[in-house]
């Protein structure tokens, strides 16, 4: 729970919190899965034109989510060690107990 005493605390918690733990990692999935569904089309439908026109812009958009979630992610690590005065920048890391 974020404590609300301090702003700056608050929208640091908000940020690790919400974006950084909950929303960057769901949008980069979405588009993974994006993606995949993409390279699955493609393949499977291999022998129709239009169809693999389809999923080649699966593929394309898929990629692009997850260049523009990554560079965003990125940014906001900058900035956060920026004006926190960390040096230290976080690497997400898959969660593997529950």
């Amino acid at each position: 729970m974020c404590n609300t005493a301090n702003l700056k605390v608050l929208l640091e918690c908000l940020v690790d919190n919400f974006f950084i733990l909950g929303l960057f990692p769901l949008m980069i999935g979405l588009a993974l899965i994006v993606f995949l569904w993409g390279v699955f089309k493609f393949v499977r439908d291999s022998g129709d034109e239009s169809a693999r026109t389809e999923g080649k812009k699966f593929i394309m958009w898929g990629l692009v989510g997850l260049f523009v979630m990554l560079c965003v992610w990125a940014l906001v690590e900058i900035l956060a060690a920026t004006f926190s005065g960390n040096d230290s920048i976080f690497i997400p890391q898959l969660i593997t107990t529950l």
